[in-house]
């Protein structure tokens, strides 16, 4: 990471990173951030099932177990609307960790920060996966077209009880590098946008310049006149009545003068010359 960001001998500096990776993966790209542009900081994993009480809870149990045995730091979450699911997935749970590779990863991740969330109704489950917002979120219900309206925020939804997420995983999707930590509230996961930029652009003719002036503030209209466009695009009058440093600026009435007849008023000393009241040439 460090040698993208800054450059080798042999390896030419980037401008942005993007990609998954573990902690340290994670740390060197936040590290580097403003030095490049990066797509986002990942990580832990996540997984969110909501499900139906017409779910196989083994399968649920599954499905959670996939991401908790990631790392310690993965989150397991169940969002459902029945309490006897709850239970079944819970009970199923303890059955299969054991039988794990990797069980103790997933028994500290299920321990410390898996939850399981009954509500109320589906309708209510589905504003709680909005409230979370995770990085992987299973729809595990009888029509999952029929609430995907109501899912607002999420990194990846797989939709349906046929989709587990370890697909998304190892095979299937568009890229697997998603938002994490509820940023799914406000940002996407790595896309063709990732590699674009955009540029605002702003045009205005002498006359359209000279139009728009007289709205500036004091500041900005000094500044406009020492450019040089003020004779071209819009009166003097502001140009005449700067103090050269510090000082007071006295613009009473000159709201109610037409461009030209400020530059009548004040500016005209027979040679084409702006003056100031006084008639002191500028």
């Amino acid at each position: 990471v460090a040698a993208l960001a800054y450059g080798t001998q042999t390896i030419p500096a980037v401008d942005k990173i993007v990609g998954p990776g573990n902690i340290y993966v994670a740390t060197a790209k936040r590290k580097v951030f403003g030095k490049v542009g990066i797509d986002m900081i990942a990580g832990p994993s996540e997984i969110l099932v909501l499900a139906d009480g017409g779910c196989n809870p083994a399968w649920v149990a599954a499905d959670l177990l996939s991401q908790a045995e990631h790392d310690k730091l993965a989150s397991p979450v169940l969002v459902t609307d029945s309490p006897e699911l709850a239970k079944a997935v819970q009970a199923e749970l303890e059955v299969q960790i054991p039988q794990l590779p990797r069980a103790a990863i997933a028994r500290a991740s299920v321990d410390d920060n898996g939850k399981i969330i009954v509500c109320a109704d589906l309708h209510k489950a589905i504003e709680a996966c909005n409230i979370i917002a995770p990085e992987h979120l299973e729809v595990c219900v009888e029509d999952p077209f029929g609430v995907l309206n109501e899912i607002k925020n999420a990194g990846s939804i797989f939709l349906g009880r046929n989709v587990p997420e370890a697909l998304g995983d190892y095979f299937a999707g568009p890229n697997h590098t998603l938002p994490t930590s509820g940023t799914a509230r406000f940002s996407s996961p790595l896309g063709v946008d990732d590699f674009v930029k955009k540029s605002s652009f702003l045009y205005y003719t002498r006359e359209a310049l000279g139009e728009v002036a007289p709205r500036f503030d004091t500041r900005n209209k000094r500044r406009l006149a020492l450019s040089g466009r003020f004779a071209a695009s819009c009166s003097p009058f502001w140009l005449c009545h700067f103090p050269p440093t510090g000082g007071n600026l006295s613009q009473r009435g000159s709201q109610d003068l037409s461009l030209w007849e400020r530059w009548h008023r004040v500016s005209d000393d027979g040679e084409g010359k702006p003056v100031d009241k006084k008639g002191k040439t500028l």
